[in-house]
């Protein structure tokens, strides 16, 4: 059985989550369309690869925008980031109190970007 975790709305499924970072099939699908947290690729390599993605979006924010619109785009670029740190967590760790951390970070972090996306249409162009 493949150990996936689904980000539905504010709601997370977790199928099979004991044995999500022992499996090798695991895989966790974020909103970043580049990132997919699996335990076949190791950690570091995750993690640079979420701290790369989060400074790629946060580079493509145009400084020039109002200033609430530049501290939206960075802050939802971060808070992806955070989710797709948390979620290589998942896939690696066996420490249930850290993954159980994780997944709360996830959740909480997920509903700000909601947020967050809301408030950007008031302030974007």
């Amino acid at each position: 059985m493949k150990n996936i975790i689904y980000v539905l709305g504010t709601l997370i499924i977790f199928f099979n989550s004991e044995h999500a970072s022992a499996c090798s099939s695991c895989k966790i699908k974020t909103q970043s369309s580049n990132f997919v947290a699996s335990s076949a690729i190791p950690f570091k390599e995750l993690m640079t690869n979420s701290m790369h993605i989060m400074d790629s979006e946060m580079d493509k924010v145009d400084l020039e925008n109002k200033e609430e619109e530049v501290f939206l785009r960075m802050m939802i670029a971060h808070h992806q980031g955070a989710i797709d740190m948390a979620n290589s967590l998942i896939v690696h760790s066996k420490d249930i109190n850290l993954q159980n951390y994780a997944r709360s970070i996830i959740s909480s972090q997920y509903n700000e970007l909601i947020y967050m996306k809301m408030l950007l249409k008031k302030y974007a162009k």
